[in-house]
């Protein structure tokens, strides 16, 4: 992975969706599983967004 990744926002935004959705695995209920889910989603778009917006070199 370059670098530059690091200098982008969204890498942030991706981790922090990744530890949250990470947290909402081990609650109980078909509601907080769902948002699990969703974050782990989140963290996927956030990293792939990451990914495009560094320049290839």
């Amino acid at each position: 992975m370059k670098k530059d990744i690091f200098k982008h926002p969204s890498f942030y935004i991706a981790i922090a969706s990744f530890f949250i959705g990470f947290f909402f695995i081990f609650q109980e209920g078909s509601y907080m599983r769902l948002n699990s889910y969703l974050w782990q989603l989140n963290f996927i778009f956030n990293l792939n967004i990451a990914r495009k917006a560094v320049p290839k070199k």
